[in-house]
């Protein structure tokens, strides 16, 4: 993943601006990406406000690393063997992906911006990319 050093700060923004509200966040996250999969919806089970927190600590270790690459491999490589087990497949990470943006666009405020969405696209995408390759 090549990300700019503004891509890098963009993505760290608005996630910051997210964090803040993390728990309403990650309810609305898991709640718009089981009304857009139901067969994702069907990979989890249990208690989702303990999942959405692991989501989104998740996703705060790789926003803080995206500028470390050892480190985000080793963090996505850890992660892939995760979903694989659970039967994540291609097209699971495109949804993801979409409401995640979505999520991070209602919480992110005025730090959301068409330049932060195209580095948390590129970023995404390439994440999504590693895991795959990874599993």
């Amino acid at each position: 993943m090549r990300l700019t050093a503004t891509e890098i700060d963009l993505i760290r923004a608005t996630y910051a601006a997210v964090a803040a509200r993390v728990d309403e966040a990650s309810t609305e996250f898991y709640r718009d990406l089981f009304a857009a999969s139901n067969e994702i919806g069907r990979m989890f089970r249990g208690d989702m406000s303990d999942q959405g927190m692991r989501f989104m600590t998740a996703l705060g270790l790789i926003v803080k690393s995206l500028d470390n690459p050892a480190i985000l491999e080793d963090q996505l490589s850890a992660l892939s063997l995760g979903h694989a087990a659970m039967g994540v497949r291609p097209g699971h990470y495109a949804v993801m992906n979409d409401v995640l943006l979505e999520t991070l666009e209602k919480f992110a405020g005025d730090a959301w911006t068409l330049e932060a969405k195209a580095a948390w696209r590129k970023s995404l995408n390439s994440i999504a990319d590693r895991m795959l390759e990874a599993a």
